[in-house]
């Protein structure tokens, strides 16, 4: 299953993978190779882990549309590896909970040497808000409904959003922006790149490569960044590399300049001599429990018994492969925009005989075979979990269930792969707990998650009703940036308290770089930042 990025495309694919989305802003770690300085012409080969598909920007939210568009098109603002908003598309901007006014560069072009306008940019915005076009990217970075303006002569455009939103200039800012072609005809940006980017697509071969050559007259990105800039790339191949078994060894062998390499792999990747390392975090465990009448999970009795019986700590070690970090945040970008707080105070405690107690006083007694019941009921529940995070996050719900058994319950893993996850939790909805990763980027995006309409009027897919959460999140809407998180992060809270889902652990996702040094930002290489080594 491919990563996916935007709102819609988050709850509809996120939960198999990311994202990337994963992941999200990042730093360059390790020691360069070589040290010879910087190469000048030189060809970066990097893997993909899929053929991307449509190339469009605005329809196609996998990570592997995103990571090629990355080269081609750009953002209004930038980010830097310490999360800093900077100027890129826009050289400046203006911004309250409702309103966004952002003012162009002058000079910036398209890859067919047309001049990128304010009204190109206002129609991007347009375009993703216009339901008919399909874009997964609304609700993500453009809120429904918002009312787009532009001015060509003054470069300006503004983004008035109906509802608050307490990072709407990062939110909308954070867009790729495609140019005039790509919205007059979609259809006909499959397999093209209509952007403003450092590069240019040059060849596609589907499911094989796909080829970028360096504009040498860009001078629009993040924070002044050009082409002039001494180590860029001069020719970039991504090639489609579907193993990262075969990542690996092709990145050992000279064959690979940057791969994403995990699991059992990624200890001998490690171990080159001079390779550039970036980890981001990605894919946070998240126990979710289903609160429909009739289910387990609609009491909260029964889910804070069960919280209550789940050993974190093993379970983080086990699904992470011993990689992971506390979970502090539901937003798994790097840096987040607010910072956590440690969540143990508010998770319930592990305590095996404590979890025994509350179901015993909840009327769950155990029967014969040791399952508990209650009015004639067995105490079961089925386990959905996505197979594409592979034997870790197997190993961790067989040790779930294990402990979950211990204090009486009865537990059916069910194991699934692809968009069969997505069917279950946001069409039959036939499930009890879900260990369901999803990656984002802002508190923001968690609340069509966690509360509102469940599908199909809405993304609610645990039917989570938390009226502290309600109150907190609405009230952060309405708080402009920083100013917003003390409540962001105590909504978080108010769900962790309830045991509306149970954060385990926050998952490590790895780049590695043999002769090249990079950055990451929302889960993606940022290209001005690649520098090709010397030796």
């Amino acid at each position: 299953m491919k990563r996916t990025h935007g709102t819609a495309a988050l709850l509809a694919l996120s939960v198999l993978t990311l994202t990337a989305c994963g992941g999200s802003a990042g730093s360059t770690a390790g020691t360069a190779s070589g040290g010879g300085g910087y190469a000048t012409g030189a060809t970066l080969t990097m893997a993909i882990p899929a053929d991307p598909g449509s190339l469009h920007p605005l329809l196609n939210a996998t990570g592997e549309a995103a990571t090629v568009n990355a080269f081609t098109y750009d953002q209004l603002i930038g980010m830097t590896g310490d999360g800093k908003l900077v100027p890129q598309l826009a050289e400046k901007w203006e911004s309250t909970p409702t309103e966004a006014t952002f003012t162009l560069r002058k000079g910036v072009t398209c890859a067919d040497g047309t001049e990128l306008t304010a009204g190109t940019v206002a129609d991007n915005f347009r375009f993703v808000a216009d339901t008919e076009n399909g874009s997964p990217f609304i609700g993500a970075y453009v809120p429904a409904g918002v009312r787009v303006e532009h001015d060509d002569a003054a470069g300006t455009v503004t983004i008035t959003s109906k509802e608050p939103a307490s990072f709407l200039a990062r939110m909308v800012g954070l867009m790729p922006i495609a140019c005039a072609k790509a919205l007059k005809d979609p259809k006909a940006v499959t397999a093209t790149a209509e952007g403003t980017g450092p590069y240019k697509l040059t060849e596609v071969k589907p499911g094989q490569s796909y080829t970028l050559e360096l504009r040498q007259d860009y001078a629009w990105g993040p924070d002044g960044a050009t082409a002039k800039a001494e180590g860029l790339p001069a020719k970039v191949v991504l090639q489609v590399v579907p193993s990262q078994t075969t990542a690996a060894n092709m990145l050992m062998s000279g064959q690979l300049t940057i791969a994403n390499v995990n699991g059992p792999d990624r200890t001998r990747v490690a171990a080159i001599p001079g390779v550039t390392t970036v980890d981001i975090p990605t894919r946070p465990g998240l126990v979710f429990f289903n609160h429909t009448e009739g289910r387990p999970g609609a009491d909260a009795g029964v889910r804070k018994a069960l919280a209550m019986a789940m050993d974190r700590s093993a379970l983080g070690k086990v699904s992470s492969a011993g990689l992971g970090r506390p979970l502090t945040t539901l937003v798994t970008s790097d840096p987040p925009p607010c910072t956590g707080r440690p969540v143990d105070d508010v998770v319930p405690a592990h305590d095996v005989e404590g979890a025994k107690a509350a179901l015993d006083a909840l009327g769950w007694k155990p029967g014969a075979d040791g399952v508990r019941e209650k009015d004639g009921k067995r105490l079961t529940v089925s386990l959905l979990y996505p197979t594409r995070d592979g034997a870790s996050l197997a190993s961790a719900v067989e040790l779930l269930a294990q402990q979950w058994k211990a204090v009486g319950v009865e537990v059916t893993p069910k194991p699934a792969a692809g968009a069969q996850v997505t069917d279950v939790l946001f069409k039959t909805r036939d499930f009890d707990v879900s260990w369901t990763p999803i990656d984002t980027e802002l508190p923001s995006m968690w609340t069509g998650i966690l509360s509102g309409p469940t599908p199909p009027n809405g993304g609610n897919f645990s039917g989570t009703d938390n009226a502290e959460y309600r109150r907190l999140s609405t009230a952060a809407q309405s708080k402009e940036g920083d100013a917003s998180c003390g409540d962001w992060i105590d909504a978080e809270r108010a769900l962790f308290k309830e045991a509306d889902l149970v954060p385990v652990v926050v998952n490590t996702n790895s780049y590695f770089g043999k002769g090249a040094e990079f950055r990451m930002a929302k889960g993606l290489i940022v290209p001005t930042s690649i520098r090709m080594l010397k030796g």
